[in-house]
């Protein structure tokens, strides 16, 4: 006979939370302030706890909270996480507090930065930082942000005369990377024969050459992977760029062939009869376009008949 438990749903879940996952041993370990550490997890994995309870581990074993760094790459996210870390610390200073807290209730890795957060409370005690009251002392801040601090103190090594400040256009660095480029590979046989290829195709307009160049450089994640298997790998490349201008192919027609659905029967039977004017021989994609009783897939095998479509129903300045 099998047992049943008394235990009630509540009561399960909060025992599964307090259990030990299974990664704990790689998480004490990343804990080990005297050595470095590559975290490499999914989201959702208390990524973000484990670099809070590192910080506040820090924290307690340091002088002065300022000797602690920490970088990221936006603003928004050395905000989240400044302010991860003051709400630890005020968390725990409320528990401190609380005549009631009891420290078991609490899921095991809630437990470890609760300690380690008072380990810092008594710290600051004795430095008299007063970190909650003077959260800004906490350097927390984006890779770009600490160079400029960094350049402020070092004018004559940086070789600035006054404050960095910081620019997002990007585009003169991009320009000047195609222009050295350029000139640097314009007679080579690979660069030197695709640029001689290319710059026929924009009226062997440089400027043109340029600003499509440019738009690529901004997108380089889309095809960088492409590219370098491309030049190693060419018959596999070729097969991922045709599979990717298929699906490019089939969700444009999928959109015309919506948009165009209610009038299918309308445009077939205009077709036809301004089939009956032309002079023969009628295009055989027009016969085969006329013949249908609804408007063709939404296939690349159809394209020259959607194509015969467009002629139909376009002048050539819209196009």
């Amino acid at each position: 006979m099998s047992q049943v438990s008394n235990q009630s749903p509540n009561h399960a879940l909060s025992q599964l939370a307090n259990q030990a996952p299974v990664d704990a041993p790689a998480r004490l370990a990343a804990l080990d302030i005297s050595q470095s550490f590559c975290v490499q997890a999914p989201a959702g994995s208390g990524k973000t706890e484990l670099l809070t309870q590192r910080l506040l581990k820090l924290l307690a074993h340091v002088q002065q909270p300022e000797e602690v760094l920490a970088f990221t790459f936006t603003r928004k996210a050395a905000a989240e996480m400044r302010k991860r870390l003051l709400d630890s610390l005020d968390k725990a200073q409320q528990r401190l507090h609380a005549p009631q807290f009891n420290i078991d209730a609490l899921p095991a890795h809630e437990q470890h930065t609760h300690n380690l957060a008072v380990a810092v409370l008594q710290h600051q005690q004795q430095q008299g930082w007063q970190l909650l009251d003077h959260g800004r002392r906490l350097r927390i801040n984006t890779i770009d942000s600490f160079t400029a601090y960094l350049s402020a103190q070092l004018p004559l090594s940086a070789n600035m005369g006054a404050r960095a400040a910081i620019d997002t256009d990007i585009d003169p660095l991009f320009k000047n990377a195609i222009h050295r480029t350029l000139a640097k590979h314009e007679d080579s046989d690979d660069c030197g024969q695709a640029l001689r290829t290319l710059l026929p195709h924009l009226q062997n307009n440089f400027a043109t050459a340029e600003k499509l160049l440019l738009a690529l450089l901004k997108k380089r994640e889309q095809w960088l992977s492409v590219a370098v298997l491309l030049k190693h790998h060419p018959d596999q490349a070729k097969h991922v760029i045709e599979q990717a201008l298929h699906q490019l192919i089939v969700e444009q027609l999928e959109l015309a062939r919506a948009q165009l659905a209610p009038f299918s029967a309308r445009l077939i039977g205009l077709l036809r009869f301004s089939n009956s004017f032309l002079p023969a021989p009628v295009a055989e994609v027009r016969l085969s376009l006329a013949a249908r009783d609804e408007l063709p897939p939404a296939e690349p095998s159809a394209l020259a008949e959607w194509q015969a479509l467009v002629d139909f129903l376009l002048v050539s300045k819209h196009k």
